[in-house]
């Protein structure tokens, strides 16, 4: 009975089992690359960079639309309309996202100004939501039991951010230029994902589309799961926003340090 079990279960267990694994040593990789650069930057500029960041993941969530879970249901349920899921959803993501970040552009030049610091490093690791679309692939395999590759995308991704951001360290880099790990970890995450949909599906990339009517499917059904996600959000991230506004940058970057590690436990 056990070894009947544990054959129906085996590509759960080993699914489960590839993103915990991801999970773990993304976490253990952020925190190493955190204290490495909070002890560069001081507490000061690290709670810049740490400001500019919270900012980022606030107005990202305007990609989200409650469409991962969806997207993995209908990709099971309906295979004659996978292609105009997978393409639908990404159309509706990268709109949500680019109206992220024209908002997140807006508030940096309202509140920020043109030209600081604070508005380059906001601009930049902001450019990563735009690659965020090509999240769907990873619904692609999930709805597959296939995580192991979503896992291989990701953690070349996290070995490129810490990689490029302990070469900034020894260098000797400007504040600005710890962005671009950011984008750089979206960017790669998002080549290798479309490399391994090539080389293992037999879809093309050619054949997404958008449907009209299957986004106002997926829409109406995704509203309750955004608005869940969208506080969410605020609640893991709005602390060292709301730190900036009452505080300053040292109160932010302490805290910043003392929340990552909180978060990997």
């Amino acid at each position: 009975m056990f070894a009947t079990a544990y054959r129906r279960f085996r590509p759960y267990l080993h699914n489960t089992t590839w993103i915990l694994g991801e999970r773990m040593l993304a976490m253990g990789l952020g925190l190493l690359a955190t204290v490495l650069v909070a002890r560069y930057l001081g507490p000061e500029r690290f709670g810049t960079l740490a400001y500019a960041t919270s900012l980022v993941a606030l107005f990202g969530i305007s990609g989200h639309l409650g469409l991962h879970g969806l997207v993995v249901r209908e990709i099971v349920k309906k295979p004659s309309l996978r292609a105009a899921t997978l393409g639908t959803a990404a159309v509706l993501k990268f709109f949500g996202v680019l109206l992220g970040y024209l908002a997140l552009l807006s508030y940096a030049i309202a509140y920020e100004g043109v030209g600081t610091v604070s508005f380059m490093l906001i601009a930049i690791a902001g450019g990563a939501l735009l690659f965020t679309p090509l999240d769907v692939v990873d619904y692609w395999f999930n709805a597959f039991t296939q995580a192991r590759y979503v896992s291989f995308a990701r953690t070349a991704s996290k070995l490129v951010y810490v990689g490029f951001t302990l070469i900034l360290v020894f260098v000797g880099a400007d504040l600005v230029m710890f962005g671009i790990p950011y984008l750089l970890q979206a960017i790669i995450a998002g080549i290798v994902l479309l490399v391994l949909f090539r080389a293992k599906s037999r879809m093309r990339l050619s054949q997404w589309h958008f449907d009209r009517l299957h986004a106002q499917h997926l829409l109406s059904q995704g509203w309750v799961i955004y608005l869940a996600s969208f506080f969410a959000i605020i609640y893991l991230k709005m602390d060292q926003v709301m730190l900036r506004w009452l505080a300053d940058s040292s109160e932010v970057g302490v805290y910043a340090v003392a929340a990552r590690m909180s978060e990997v436990w």
